[in-house]
């Protein structure tokens, strides 16, 4: 009679998360699994730390890259950083420790690690450069509150903002356009109020309507596909 191989203690870990995954979806009942229903995203989501060191529970976290491990597909992570445009995951309900395998969040609803401030619901929150919770101030708004959650502490629900990939911006050339490349020119992109995102990007002018803007012009540009346009901007004189 064949053995029955024991399970690592990785294998465990993703075993027990891959259960409390499906409960959480609401699949299970009282009688057994529910018939006939169709679930969104319901497949488990493999992650592996490669931040160097332990991911939280519930913390955000940036998608850097895929392998396959014993036969398994597992999505790399680290901690975010200033590259707003990545891909972000939420961790489950168990800490990944460094080079440790984990399962991310596949629910509409998701529980996330957050600064400690006040969930205001209906309030957009987003990553923070090198931290694995979520913040109101962020620049990059991902997720819009629901409210607290006593799950943990710090941990708040929330879902997936609407993005449609267009956002307004003000900008503030650091360079002549086309100093550098042509048609770009370096800019502090701000918020609609002013605020600065801490973002130093090329805006973008593929027509070479705003060709004569100056280092130090003022503008408003859209973000679209990861990408900066002017849209509007002072006539040269």
């Amino acid at each position: 009679m064949a053995e029955i191989g024991a399970l690592t203690p990785d294998q465990q870990r993703l075993v027990w998360d891959t259960i409390q995954q499906v409960r959480s979806s609401g699949i299970l009942t009282a009688g057994g699994i529910m018939g006939n229903r169709v679930l969104a995203n319901s497949a488990p989501i493999y992650v592996k730390n490669e931040a160097g060191e332990e991911i939280p529970a519930y913390g955000c976290m940036k998608v850097t890259g895929a392998a396959e491990l014993d036969g398994q597909n597992y999505l790399e992570v680290e901690k975010p950083d200033s590259d707003f445009d990545a891909t972000f995951l939420i961790n489950g309900p168990h800490a990944i420790e460094d080079g440790g395998r984990g399962v991310a969040q596949t629910s509409n609803v998701l529980r996330i690690l957050t600064d400690g401030g006040t969930i205001t619901n209906g309030q957009q929150w987003g990553p923070v450069d090198g931290e694995w919770h979520i913040d109101s101030a962020a620049s990059t708004k991902l997720f819009r509150a629901i409210g607290g959650d006593d799950v943990a502490d710090n941990v708040g629900r929330f879902v997936l903002l609407d993005s449609g990939d267009l956002k307004l911006f003000r900008f503030t050339l650091n360079e002549d356009m086309g100093a550098t490349t042509a048609n770009k020119g370096d800019a502090d992109i701000l918020q609609m109020d002013g605020t600065d995102t801490g973002i130093d990007a090329d805006v973008e002018d593929p027509l070479a309507i705003f060709a004569t803007l100056e280092s130090g012009d003022p503008g408003l540009c859209l973000k679209q596909g990861g990408s900066y346009y002017i849209i509007q901007a002072p006539c040269p004189a």
